[in-house]
């Protein structure tokens, strides 16, 4: 749990309590007040504070407000003796510390048993979370995340978060520009070759019927915003999206074709009413959420949601992502109002499953002010192109696709000879295509070959020391 920023101030009658906790879910947040101590609750945040007075217990006497485009809760509570002055408020680790330890009991002596076990486990005393100060200022100096990589504030305080999130938990603190190279040998590692030629071979009805679902995006009249849809947009927190430079501004529209890629994939498969475990699977196939690993132009962002989507969803095919492809040119070609619709869905998905509300704050609500405000109808129009006619080649994934298949074929067409004849093994198969059975007993492509390769070269170089002149 995190220690928000808070404040404490007093009026000759009230307490007043601010709190910063921009990434909180404040429809879920809850405050409880007992005596002298106040406790906050807003995952991830959590506040304990001990004031030197009491307070009135009474919920109808506690006013809280939320400021939706500061983040912050303002709390306003009634002193139990008006006029009061309660002291130290501007001491904020004293008002975080837990209650005081129990002393020795009331006559002032310790009674020592002799017949007790010595390994008798001690007594804890003080259940309560600990809590410290922290600095909402980067941590990771080069690792950065969220709506074009302006944030580096919070993932790496929140361990159990992260661990549902994100496929390496200390992905927060590994550098932008190391994070591609370790997805791409995580994904290398988890292709099921199995997996994706059974779908490939053997398309069961469900796949089928992905394959023929019609979304809103094949109607441009559907694609408008409905009178609710158009509520939330208001509701929306109102602070504006800095000025991007060129770079980051490419960097927004490829992770907004990532998103708008992995909807189309899971929208396919789930059909019109997406579950809560949609948002998982998005997130699954958008390296941007999954890695936090951001893609530098459009065609590198497509290229992988593509491996993504032959790794990781139930229903793996190269035939479905092209589908999912062509869904998402026609969305951008529709213009803002559909882009914004397919956030907005989002955003109500990201919603429903703790901890991926911490996505709507890093990234969709950002996408949403950036789409009303400061996202180029031209720029849609270009990306929308691109979209359309970017060419991915199953040999662009890394994954020896072509090679499977063909090895696949073989196997499948001795099998149907002559029960006497010699029927060719897969194994036998992907050696007569180039594809060799590694040390490990696993088939290793030529891009896998290179980066064991390159690993053990690593290892075996020996470390030069610069000697100091």
């Amino acid at each position: 749990m995190l220690t928000p920023v808070f404040r404490v101030d007093q009026t000759e009658d009230q307490i007043l309590l601010e709190i910063s906790a921009k990434y909180s879910k404040a429809a879920a947040a809850d405050i409880c007040i007992a005596e002298n101590t106040i406790i906050f609750n807003a995952k991830p945040y959590y506040l304990r504070l001990r004031l030197s007075g009491r307070l009135e217990e009474n919920e109808d006497e506690v006013k809280c407000t939320y400021d939706v485009d500061e983040g912050k809760f303002f709390i306003n509570m009634k002193k139990l003796i008006p006029g009061e002055v309660f002291t130290d408020l501007d001491m904020l680790q004293k008002l975080l510390d837990t209650k005081p330890k129990s002393t020795l009991g009331r006559s002032g002596i310790e009674v020592i048993d002799d017949d007790a076990e010595e390994c008798e486990e001690q007594e804890i005393d003080d259940w309560e979370f600990s809590q410290e100060i922290t600095s909402e200022e980067p941590i990771i100096e080069g690792s950065t995340y969220g709506f074009a990589n302006l944030r580096s504030d919070i993932f790496q305080r929140l361990r159990e978060e992260s661990s549902e999130l994100f496929e390496y938990l200390e992905i927060s603190t590994v550098k932008n520009a190391e994070r591609t190279e370790m997805r791409i040998h995580s994904e290398q590692a988890k292709f099921d070759e199995d997996h994706y030629l059974s779908d490939f071979f053997e398309p069961d009805y469900a796949l089928e019927a992905a394959m023929n679902y019609k979304g809103f995006w094949e109607d441009k009249q559907s694609s408008l915003l409905s009178p609710e849809e158009k509520a939330v947009l208001v509701a929306l927190r109102k602070n504006s999206i800095p000025a991007l430079d060129f770079k980051a501004t490419i960097l927004v529209y490829s992770g907004l074709l990532e998103l708008i890629f992995s909807y189309c994939y899971v929208k396919r498969w789930f059909g019109d009413d997406l579950e809560p475990e949609a948002g998982t699977m998005i997130a699954k196939i958008s390296p941007m959420l999954s890695w936090l690993d951001t893609s530098e132009y459009p065609p590198k962002a497509l290229e992988s949601c593509f491996r993504r989507a032959l790794i990781f969803p139930y229903h793996r095919s190269f035939a479905l992502a092209e589908k999912c492809q062509k869904d998402a040119a026609k969305i951008l070609k529709h213009g803002r109002e559909a882009v914004t619709k397919v956030l907005l869905e989002l955003k109500a998905l990201f919603s429903r499953r703790d901890p991926f509300y911490l996505f709507n704050q890093l990234y969709i609500e950002d996408y949403l002010i950036w789409m009303q405000s400061r996202a180029s109808a031209e720029n849609l129009e270009q990306l929308a192109k691109n979209a359309k006619h970017i060419k991915i080649t199953k040999a662009s994934l890394g994954l020896d696709l072509d090679m499977l298949e063909k090895a696949a074929l073989l196997v499948m067409e001795d099998g149907e000879m002559e029960e006497d004849a010699d029927i060719t093994t897969m194994e036998e198969a992907m050696k007569q295509l180039g594809i060799e059975l590694g040390a490990d007993g696993e088939f290793h492509s030529e891009l896998e070959r290179e980066m064991i390769e390159n690993m053990e070269n690593q290892e075996r170089t020996p470390q030069v020391g610069i000697t100091e002149l």
